[in-house]
């Protein structure tokens, strides 16, 4: 279910790059025809940027196809019902281009804002706390079975009345008796033992279990910091394919430079910009892992 929300939510953020550079494209095939009328571009220059456009487009139209099944997808898995025709769309069953995901990417938060202690944070876990009622259910147990053999300890009374020379007298004695029960030692000594075996085995279990919780705690906490770093890389990454195309835009106003090489630029920035987006994606699906744990 949660990839399906991701692969959304990865194409919308998509459609932004798309909408980014059709925008730049529009602003070049501007300057362009300007330039062609003032005789500093040729034709050639024009035609390969509205070709560079129509490739834009096919590629939105591929883009939107898959928003839409990535969609359905979803809405299927989750039960949400929908229209595929704008027509036939209504308040209970929505047009399915209208439906758009709330939630957007934004900044991310570096590590240091998730972490928690990997033992607190295995403790907390539900494992961990139900292999504990083992061991505590075991100790009971046991302690329950050496309660069977201790001594048991009476404590009575009688009375009588005699009849004496001359008046009456009533007589009265406390006694008190311990039971040992022998015969059913050598039965509580096996049950014990049983139980001793319980006890250390479900410790044990539970000592293992903490290690492992830790080492995923440990891995998952790897996951976000390599996904961080790849995320500051791409970061960085697209700051420069900016710098690039900013850089490229005034040489070929200067004449420095060609169409062709002004166009491969702005598709290695949109590249640059897709390849940031899925960084952002794996970041915050490594914070989701992570933080599940605390819950």
């Amino acid at each position: 279910m949660e990839e399906k929300y991701w692969l959304v939510l990865s194409l919308q953020e998509k459609q932004k790059t798309i909408d980014e550079a059709r925008t730049l494209l529009e602003s070049l095939e501007k300057d362009v025809e300007s330039a062609v009328g003032a005789g500093l571009a040729t034709e050639s220059d024009l035609m390969m940027v509205r070709l560079k456009m129509s490739e834009l487009r096919s590629k939105e139209i591929q883009l939107r196809g898959g928003i839409r099944l990535a969609k359905m997808d979803l809405f299927n898995a989750i039960g949400l019902d929908y229209s595929p025709v704008s027509a036939t769309a209504d308040s209970d069953r929505p047009y399915i281009d209208d439906i758009v995901m709330a939630d957007e990417l934004g900044s991310p938060r570096s590590p240091e804002a998730w972490y928690v202690d990997e033992a607190q944070l295995a403790a907390s876990m539900e494992e961990t706390q139900l292999l504990g009622l083992q061991v505590e259910a075991a100790d009971i147990q046991k302690k329950m079975v050496i309660g069977e053999t201790l001594p048991e300890v009476g404590v009575g009374a009688m009375y009588g009345y005699g009849q004496y020379i001359g008046q009456g007298k009533t007589n009265g004695a406390l006694y008190a008796m311990v039971r040992i029960p022998i015969s059913d030692w050598g039965k509580a000594s096996k049950k014990i033992k049983r139980y001793d075996y319980e006890l250390q085995k479900a410790s044990n279990e539970r000592d293992y279990l903490s290690s492992q919780l830790i080492l995923r705690v440990r891995q998952l906490w790897t996951d976000i910091i390599t996904t961080w770093e790849q995320l500051q890389v791409s970061e960085e990454s697209l700051a420069y394919a900016r710098d690039v195309y900013e850089r490229q835009s005034a040489q070929y106003s200067a004449g420095m430079i060609t169409m062709s090489e002004l166009l491969q630029t702005q598709t290695s920035l949109r590249q640059s910009e897709d390849s940031y987006i899925d960084q952002k994606i794996a970041y915050s699906k490594a914070v989701i892992s992570y933080s599940k744990l605390k819950k």
